[in-house]
């Protein structure tokens, strides 16, 4: 298993960072904290963290039932979401951090190998039955597509 909470950890230490610059520079990292951005987006790729079938293989599919099945999606919508805020966090400090070393390919929307998270509409349901329902629905619904690549963010398929 990915260690989910403490890349996110990490992420949040670095976008506090930018958030508590001046107003002169702001998104602006210091050497430190670009070296820990480029290791966390290198240890994600190593990992394969941008890529849906890796999502997918994070979890057993030994024995899933109707009840796992909405914890397993929570969890790769939990990656998706993950992934698309280090992008973003990388393409905003990538340029000003002290000291840039010009590590701009480093992470590009190529590298997104996943589609993009569902809508809000499944986070804000109004009850537990309601919220399966509506991941039941869209998991059949589904069944799936974005294993081949065609809705993948690095397809075209937004950011």
């Amino acid at each position: 298993m990915w260690p989910m909470g403490t890349y996110q950890g990490i992420l949040l230490s670095i976008i506090f960072a930018t958030m508590t610059r001046s107003r002169l520079a702001p998104q602006q990292l210091s050497e430190s904290e670009y070296e820990v951005l480029v290791g966390l987006i290198k240890s994600c790729k190593r990992r394969g963290m941008f890529q849906y079938p890796r999502m997918h293989a994070q979890y057993d599919r030994a024995g899933v039932d109707h009840n796992t099945v909405i914890y397993i999606w929570v969890g790769i919508e939990e990656a998706k979401r993950f992934a698309l805020a280090v992008y973003h966090v990388w393409k905003m400090c990538k340029d000003r951090a002290l000291g840039h070393h010009g590590d701009d390919d480093l992470l590009t929307v190529a590298d997104l190998e996943f589609p993009i998270p569902m809508g809000e509409h499944m986070w804000l349901s109004e009850s537990k039955e309601l919220f399966l329902q509506r991941v039941t629905e869209t998991i059949d619904a589904e069944n799936s597509p974005c294993n081949h690549g065609a809705e993948w963010i690095c397809n075209g398929k937004g950011v």
